[in-house]
């Protein structure tokens, strides 16, 4: 299986384009790639491209040169690479010309700033003098040729070459090492550029005229993302991306809940999962953030908890470390303050939106319109919203397939959420996660009176452990769940699990909930009956959450 990481990707393209299939007769969905992904898509390559520091060599002043008005790039490149061309404008219109495999997909961005470039109404693109990038990937299966025509005054001649670059350690773009290897990994290979880039974990090496190349990393447990860019003195460059597995426990911790928070968006990043989005929720208290799961997935953010009337310092410093310039607030201004907008503002984040209301009902309905404007499934979560471990266990499925998350008492429906129902005639199929001690039957009967046809189905559980674990085996029978990287939090407090969604989404895993002293009961049988599948486990909190004898538990269930 690709990863879903890539260079672009905080939901999985394969999730999104899969039919949702819960029995051959009901939860039926096809789908195309919704727009806010192509946008994602777009914002990670940059987002990837960007660490790299070299500036191609200027050549000539930008003046048209009346006999340069076309470049044809054409290659092959796999879902594994990217190959960028570097290309001088003197101003004006430039049109891109392709007829290549749905699969293929390329943007134009600025090479100095990284600001992606849109197309205008007629499909041409206005680029005032300067230097601009045309990068091209692949979503598809092996090589696939791609030809694009670029037409327009350029400033010089455009070099329509690529560096060669062979990389032979790793010996794959997926490599799973044996449990207890050593953390020092040798990237080897070979490369004609003038420049090569070693990027482990958005950590960076820039060597000058490599040739053959070794240089040792260090690897974290877990996932490590390993990219590779080879680049030429005209700009042009070949980037490889690499995933290396170190099998393993690795936990993410703090002196607090906010520095947790930060800790768990600080690994994201560390995958390139960075579209300049933050969410925001209050730290304290969880309901407005209970929604915001699948939000923050489709927006490609992570989920940043703050005090009710500034922001932690921890906070600051990783909006800062993001580069964040938009943030989406969860609840009114009595969860968040306006002080915290005005702080963001000093921080760099100019685009600032604010869903609130009156109650957590108000805000879930909206969160939920949210969700569902920007990906249209045909599926929701109804969970309780007077309790948090059921609506966090579903976070599991809602972010990875675009759900809406929808909070209701534990006997009735409120008034927004209702609205909601009646204005989604698309959406026939609602989950219950959380038994009947948290979402009575009266409340299904609701649903099925809003929307006539509508098939309802419960997960229930003894406890919230055994709920996390039915959504869990829900998810991995339904929707494509994998148990390779699991999320494991404290099961009886909030903070840990709101922050640890987006990091369960990104691997298309499971959150499971443990006990704090050690690995709750249930939950170990779980995992031992998965052993087999299980490659690395991210515990999210500190020793107080998780005790230090929950965690040689978990790492015994690693295969």
């Amino acid at each position: 299986m690709k990863p879903i990481t890539k260079l672009y990707s905080t939901l999985s393209t394969a999730a999104l384009l899969t039919s949702l299939v819960f029995t051959p007769a009901t939860f039926a969905q096809g789908s195309e790639l919704p727009d806010y992904q192509e946008d994602m898509n777009a914002q990670h390559i940059v987002s990837t491209l960007k660490n790299r520091n070299i500036q191609p060599e200027q050549k000539s002043s930008f003046s048209a040169l009346a006999s340069v008005t076309q470049a044809v790039y054409a290659n092959k490149v796999d879902y594994y690479h990217t190959h960028e061309y570097n290309f001088k404008s003197a101003g004006g219109k430039f049109t891109v010309t392709e007829n290549n495999h749905p699969d293929i997909d390329y943007i134009i961005y600025t090479y100095d700033t990284e600001e992606m470039i849109y197309p205008e109404s007629d499909g041409s693109y206005d680029l005032p003098a300067g230097n601009y990038s045309l990068a091209v990937t692949s979503f598809g299966d092996g090589e696939i040729d791609y030809r694009y025509e670029l037409n327009g005054n350029f400033a010089e001649q455009p070099d329509l070459t690529l560096p060669n670059l062979q990389v032979t350690s790793p010996v794959s773009n997926e490599v799973r090492l044996a449990k207890g290897t050593p953390t020092t990994f040798a990237v080897q290979g070979s490369t004609d550029a003038q420049y090569l880039g070693i990027d482990i974990n958005n950590t960076v090496e820039e060597i000058e005229n490599p040739g053959s190349f070794s240089k040792n990393v260090t690897l974290e447990k877990g996932l490590n993302g390993l990219y590779l860019y080879a680049v030429e003195s005209s700009g042009n460059a070949v980037y490889s991306d690499h995933y290396v597995t170190l099998p393993g426990v690795s936990r993410i911790a703090g002196k607090d809940r906010y520095e947790v928070s930060a800790g768990v968006s600080k690994q994201l990043n560390k995958w390139h999962y960075n579209t300049g989005t933050v969410v925001i929720a209050r730290g304290d208290m969880y309901p407005d953030a209970l929604s915001g799961g699948p939000l923050a997935a489709i927006e490609g953010a992570p989920v940043l908890l703050t005090s009710t009337n500034s922001l932690p310092a921890a906070i600051q410093n990783q909006i800062v470390n993001l580069g964040a310039q938009r943030a989406i607030i969860l609840g009114g201004t009595s969860s968040v303050s306006t002080n915290v907008e005005a702080q963001l503002k000093k921080l760099g984040v100019t685009d600032i939106e604010r869903i609130g209301g009156k109650d957590r009902f108000v805000v879930s309905a909206d969160t939920a319109e949210r969700v569902a404007d920007n990906y249209g499934s045909d599926t929701a979560i109804i969970a309780s919203g007077l309790v948090f471990p059921d609506a966090l266990s579903a976070s599991t499925i809602a972010g990875t397939t675009g759900m809406p998350i929808l909070l209701v008492k534990s006997d009735s429906i409120t008034d927004p959420v209702q609205q909601f129902i009646k204005n989604h005639p698309e959406i026939t199929n609602y989950i219950v996660v959380g038994g009947p001690a948290t979402v009575k039957d009266s409340v299904i009967t609701k649903i099925k009176q809003l929307r006539n046809g509508a098939y309802v189905e419960r997960i229930g559980g003894k406890d919230r452990y055994e709920v996390a674990i039915n959504v869990a085996k829900f998810g991995i029978e339904n929707f494509g769940i994998s148990m390779d990287t699991l999320t494991v939090v404290r099961g009886d407090i909030f903070p840990d699990a709101l922050s640890g969604a987006p990091l369960a989404n990104y691997h298309r895993g499971p959150i499971l909930l443990t006990t704090s002293a050690k690995l709750e009961s249930k939950v170990n049988s779980f995992l031992q009956n998965h052993q087999a599948d299980i490659d690395n486990i991210h515990i999210v909190g500190g020793t107080g959450s998780v005790s230090t004898t929950a965690e040689p538990q978990l790492n015994g269930h690693i295969r």
